[in-house]
């Protein structure tokens, strides 16, 4: 299908499974702690938010941000190299200021948490833009109704 090896490249070293597993299970958890804290916060109102909704949220991300990784990886290698080479130094320095054996140092990185962080921080990206967008939305349509009934 591709003879340049990019396929290849793009499947293997960006779309690991078992990253795809961690990042979801992490992502999983700390969306239903969330959702649980702001549905008890809310109570019973209109806004609340049903765990089927937050999963679906959080997969919905996962899968963008792999989607969006793998485009940009393929169009600009070097770049997301670069982002992961940068996740992969800070992730040595902080843990080196924290335990300066090396010990955790190895443990990150056996965990390849600099990927998840690349990985995290552009699924973060992705939420923020679209509530943006929705926010953006509803003032358009706020405006549109105010208009509407004058």
């Amino acid at each position: 299908m591709d003879e340049t090896g990019k396929t290849e490249t793009v499947v293997l070293h960006i779309l690991h499974l078992d990253d795809l597993v961690v990042i979801g299970a992490i992502m999983l958890v700390v969306t239903l702690l969330l959702t649980a804290a702001r549905n008890l916060a809310l109570g019973s109102g209109e806004r609340r938010m049903t765990v089927v909704r937050a999963v679906a949220h959080v997969l919905v991300l996962l899968v963008l941000a792999y989607a969006v990784l793998a485009v940009i990886w393929w169009y600009d290698a070097p770049l997301i190299n670069a982002l992961f080479d940068a996740s992969r130094n800070l992730i040595s320095r902080a843990a080196a200021a924290i335990d300066p054996l090396g010990r955790l140092e190895l443990v990150l990185r056996s965990l390849a948490v600099a990927r998840h962080l690349v990985v995290a921080c552009l699924m973060l990206a992705l939420a923020l833009a679209w509530e943006i967008l929705k926010w953006m939305g509803r003032g358009a349509r706020a405006r549109l109704t105010a208009q509407s009934a004058q």
